[in-house]
């Protein structure tokens, strides 16, 4: 084994130690990551200390088609700590509501990574994760048979109306409204699993206090303390995640006062959420 293992949370997180990203990685490594994360839904790797812009493509790269790379901060394009009532500071917040990474689109990202480069220096801001397999799995065989025939809409205009902006101007939706089944086969670890967070609107077919009821209770399952893993961010972490599979959110932070800033990166896919087990996604790869 080139790599060392740790579980975390059984079958949901582990840490991956002996892998620095700045170095080129033997192909052995890559098939050790791949099925690290068939299993896992949330990988860490500590201490990513040297690692650039082309490695961070290069990583993402074993997984499927890495996309640029963004910062997620508090900070504006000077490195200044945004005013907290500007437009980017409250577009910021909406990571602190639990979410899928950009349900709106056709292809949401497969999985996605981030890299803490500046954190705040009195704490907070870690990241929580909550494995929707597992809370698929917590229902009984006839619900998630009902389960199964649902789709639901997802919209921009749905979590920027829980971040409290609702203006026409302000919301600047280019994403006309994606429906996605509300269960689907995560195709790294061909688990199925809930597909859903802060940007559905509702369930098609069901009357709007029906939907709600369902949504919430969903949300209730997923975010029980005791199937959450949090991640408490050291400097130079790398945490990547199953975008079908683990839902997330960041927690509180002093954002007016303390610098916090993230790479992120997606891993990108040809496949749209599917309800099926129709393909491996090692067929996502170039080779």
């Amino acid at each position: 084994m080139y790599t060392a293992i740790r579980p975390i949370a059984e079958d949901f997180v582990a840490e991956v130690s002996k892998v620095n990203l700045a170095l080129n990685l033997p192909q052995a490594v890559a098939e050790e990551l791949r099925d690290a994360f068939s299993k896992y839904a949330v990988l860490i790797l500590r201490d990513q200390f040297d690692v650039e812009y082309q490695q961070l493509l290069d990583f993402a790269g074993f997984f499927g088609r890495p996309s640029a790379c963004m910062d997620i901060t508090n900070l504006d394009v000077g490195g200044n700590i945004l005013d907290p009532e500007s437009l980017d500071a409250r577009y910021t917040r909406g990571n602190a509501l639990w979410h899928m990474d950009m349900l709106v689109l056709e292809r949401p990202p497969l999985a996605a990574m981030l890299v803490a480069r500046e954190l705040p220096a009195s704490g907070g801001g870690h990241t929580e994760f909550a494995d929707l397999s597992k809370v698929w799995s917590s229902y009984s065989p006839a619900e998630r048979r009902m389960l199964e025939k649902l789709k639901a809409v997802h919209t921009l205009e749905t979590i920027r109306a829980k971040m409290g902006i609702t203006k026409a101007e302000e919301i600047q939706s280019e994403y006309p409204p994606r429906e996605h089944p509300l269960v689907c086969v995560d195709p790294l670890s061909n688990k199925q699993a809930l597909l859903f967070g802060a940007h559905t609107s509702h369930i098609v077919g069901l009357s709007s206090a029906e939907s709600d009821a369902l949504l919430a209770d969903l949300l209730n399952r997923a975010t029980r303390k005791d199937g959450i893993y949090t991640h408490e961010w050291r400097p130079y972490d790398l945490v990547l995640w199953s975008n079908r599979r683990a839902m997330h959110r960041v927690l509180p932070y002093e954002y007016r006062h303390e610098r916090r800033r993230l790479w992120r990166m997606e891993v990108l896919t040809d496949e749209r959420p599917a309800n099926v087990r129709a393909f491996s996604w090692r067929r996502l790869l170039p080779w």
